[in-house]
């Protein structure tokens, strides 16, 4: 037995479509399942835990094939995908994003996951769910490739988180709000600050080039939703295709194509 439809707001224009209506009686779009079933779903998911859980999830990975195989953690996390810049510069350009999701230590995994937990609703409030995929993905790999540059390797969430800072300033100076600014320059301050303290151990240069990165994207996503449908699929197209960029790059990185 067929459900009766429910009203529904059009994936074009924004505006309310009654139970009985096949096309939004202001712009006349007809949505397709396929869309409205992606917006439906995206709509749902909460990117800042489920980016919290897969960094979670990949270190019980890690710690499991450690106790498995008797490995180092560094050997583990190599074979997921480690940041090594010879490789990258030899073409093996899936571990700019595998970097983003893995951590060394518990400490690393908690001090980045407490970080992210803190900062990521509210960046996903105020950008929507697929502009914050966009910032997080792009500010990650950016501070990873920058990192790479300067010939620096390792892992970590923290140029992503540094990315969701910098974007978080731009939203804050180009609304005209002063406390998201001020609670948005308080939050990079403080991360530097104990980085610094943590010793030299830390990539500072995936952090630099990560806030780069994040005020970058915000600035060239904007501020406002989307005006247009094409603006919308763009946004949607583009955060689902760097979604799948993270399965598919831990899949090359394991099997090393």
């Amino acid at each position: 037995m067929n459900q009766p439809r429910r009203p529904r707001i059009c994936q074009a224009c924004g505006n309310l479509v009654g139970s009985l209506d096949d096309a939004c009686p202001t712009c006349g779009h007809v949505d397709s399942a396929l869309e409205g079933a992606l917006d439906s779903l995206i709509k749902r998911c909460d990117f800042t835990r489920l980016f919290l859980l897969l960094n979670v999830l990949l270190f019980v990975i890690v710690q499991v094939m450690m106790n498995r195989t008797g490995g180092s953690e560094i050997e583990m996390l190599a074979w997921l995908g480690l940041l090594i810049p010879p490789r990258v510069m030899q073409g093996e350009v899936y571990l700019l994003v595998t970097p983003i999701f893995l951590h060394i230590g518990f400490m690393h995994l908690l001090f980045n996951g407490f970080a992210l937990f803190q900062i990521g609703p509210d960046v996903e409030r105020a950008f929507g769910k697929e502009r914050f995929v966009l910032i997080y993905m792009l500010a990650g790999i950016l501070g990873n490739l920058g990192s790479c540059l300067v010939g620096v390797g390792g892992a970590g969430a923290s140029g992503a988180l540094f990315g969701l800072i910098g974007a978080h300033i731009a939203f804050g100076l180009r609304m005209g709000n002063a406390e998201v600014t001020r609670r948005s320059i308080g939050w990079a301050v403080t991360v530097f600050l104990i980085c610094f303290l943590m010793g030299p151990r830390i990539n500072h240069y995936a952090h630099f080039f990560g806030l780069l990165g994040g005020l970058g994207t915000a600035y060239a996503l904007g501020f406002q939703p989307p005006s247009n449908l094409l603006q919308k699929r763009l946004l949607t197209f583009s955060s689902l295709t760097l979604a799948l960029l993270v399965p598919v790059s831990f899949a090359l990185a394991i099997l090393r194509v």
